[in-house]
């Protein structure tokens, strides 16, 4: 039997978030090592880009100087962040991970990540105005505006819970596209929300409660940011996946007994 046949893509049973959430804390529980590590370098890169803040020019308007501070921010931010989604990849195909590979995975990645986070950042800047110019029109037209506009905020919000997995499964060659084309993360994202809007409403809202809580917490925000993230959404996302054959998943083959092999003499 050919390997392509034992890993063909296939419909897999209906996502579980439950189920698909308590495996990625048990993940993030088993490779706690890891993901202290990973959570201090991306620390320690944040604390490092923030030093430089001051070393900008002076002269530069409030504006622009609040714009190339979250600019330098994004660029030191999406390389851990890179590294921690393939991390995260490699744990939801089980396959070994390790310090090396994070640096590895995020200097691969940091590019096509650096895209990604610039896309949010353009995306919640122009909803983000459309809702504040159409609170200041008032009326019928205005409440209307603003509505589309919070509504689009939050189908973004959820799409963007899938876009760091599925960039990292298709980073690893698990799925189809360009390695660092957007274009595919972007439409996958749009019908995996369209196909389960309350699975991804209920996966936004677990993923800001543990962002609250560990900014609430300030030391576990630190030591586990990345991984306790990352990992979560990456088992939530890919269940997904299992569920509409996005990706080859190994059948279950039945075991040979040791009997078909025992030589009789």
């Amino acid at each position: 039997m050919s390997r392509d046949s034992i890993m063909a893509p296939i419909a897999g049973p209906p996502a579980n978030l439950q189920r698909a959430l308590w495996q990625g804390l048990q993940a993030v529980w088993d490779h706690l090592g890891l993901m202290v590590a990973m959570g201090l370098t991306g620390s320690l890169l944040v604390c490092a880009t923030l030093s430089m803040l001051p070393l900008l020019p002076r002269a530069l308007p409030p504006t622009a100087d609040r714009f190339a501070g979250l600019a330098l921010l994004v660029v030191a931010v999406s390389l851990p962040a890179g590294g921690a989604c393939a991390m995260a990849h490699r744990i939801g195909v089980q396959e070994s991970v390790c310090y090396a590979g994070f640096w590895r995975e995020g200097l691969r990645l940091w590019y096509p990540m650096l895209q990604l986070s610039l896309v949010h950042l353009i995306v919640l800047f122009v909803l983000l105005n459309g809702i504040v110019f159409y609170a200041h029109r008032g009326g019928l037209f205005g409440i209307a505006g603003g509505t589309c506009c919070l509504y689009a905020l939050l189908f973004w919000f959820m799409m963007a819970c899938h876009h760091a997995p599925l960039l990292a499964a298709q980073a690893a060659g698990e799925m189809h596209g360009g390695r660092r084309c957007l274009s595919p993360v972007m439409r996958r994202a749009f019908y995996l929300t369209l196909a389960r809007p309350f699975y991804t409403l209920g996966l936004l809202t677990v993923l800001l409660l543990l962002a609250a809580v560990l900014a609430f917490t300030g030391m576990l925000a630190l030591l586990l940011w990345p991984g306790a993230l990352f990992v979560p959404a990456t088992t939530a996302s890919r269940a997904l996946w299992i569920q509409y054959g996005l990706v080859r998943v190994p059948r279950n083959e039945p075991v040979v007994p040791d009997e078909a092999f025992r030589l009789r003499i």
